[in-house]
């Protein structure tokens, strides 16, 4: 985390290389009359993030609980930038994998979450039929990564 974090500083930086396809925030409060929340008022206080290629912005916000109405009185940022896909070497031995829900928010108890291998003849298979566009945000389905 680029500045080391203080306070004060209230946008932060950090860099990863292209292998890198999930990142665990976790976040604590110093004072005990607050709590700290990921991206939303009422979020977690720690979630994996799966990143994209370039910037991923998370936002972290410090709300005043001793309040009667409790309220937001810091935004924290942090930019987590994922490098592109190195052009050499080429990724000989490498495992392609499959990214069917993050394990920090479980919606098909029956499913596996986190990257799962995928051997080389179940992928030759999906990428011989057609892809069909969802129809909702719930559609089930996979990131082949």
């Amino acid at each position: 985390l680029n500045p080391v974090f203080t306070p004060k500083i209230k946008v932060y930086y950090s860099e990863v290389p292209f292998d890198v396809v999930i990142v665990k925030i976790r976040t604590e409060a110093a004072n005990c009359h607050c709590r700290v929340h990921l991206d939303e008022r009422q979020g977690p206080s720690i979630a994996n993030y799966p990143l994209g290629l370039g910037n991923n912005r998370i936002h972290i916000l410090v709300s005043d609980e001793s309040r009667a109405q409790p309220t937001v009185i810091a935004t924290y940022t942090v930019n987590v930038y994922r490098h592109s896909q190195p052009s050499l070497p080429a990724f000989d031995g490498s495992i392609m994998c499959s990214f069917v829900q993050d394990c920090g928010l479980i919606i098909r108890p029956s499913e596996p979450c986190g990257l799962q291998p995928v051997s080389s003849s179940s992928f030759s298979a999906v990428a011989q039929t057609q892809l069909l566009n969802c129809k909702a945000g719930d559609a089930k389905g996979q990131w082949v990564i």
